[in-house]
């Protein structure tokens, strides 16, 4: 992403959540989060509410101990996926489903 020229932060978990969105707020920017199936929903309709620009991605797979796993594991993103909604803007025709 930085080869993108795309700021990317990394947010432990729910709870620093919405400290994070208060700085982004009223910056003008959008946000592509990026969160297990229990987390995706509240922190997309979170975004709606202060009015931030945002696309939320599913991981591939949930792992973290809080949730699903008492050990915990590594998870994944599609990351094809992720550029290709980073980078909207900057080349509409990946928004399509073809690439057309």
């Amino acid at each position: 992403m930085r080869a993108l020229g795309i700021a990317v932060y990394i947010v432990p978990h729910t709870r620093g959540f919405s400290r994070w969105l208060t700085r982004w707020q009223d910056a003008g920017v959008g946000v592509t989060a990026l969160a297990c199936a229990l987390n995706i929903l509240p922190a997309g309709l979170e975004m709606r509410e202060r009015g931030i620009a945002a696309q939320c991605l599913p991981l591939d797979f949930p792992g973290c101990r809080k949730h699903w796993d008492r050990r915990g594991f590594p998870t994944a993103v599609n990351e094809k996926r992720l550029v290709q909604i980073a980078t909207a803007d900057a080349n509409p025709a990946l928004t399509s489903q073809d690439g057309a």
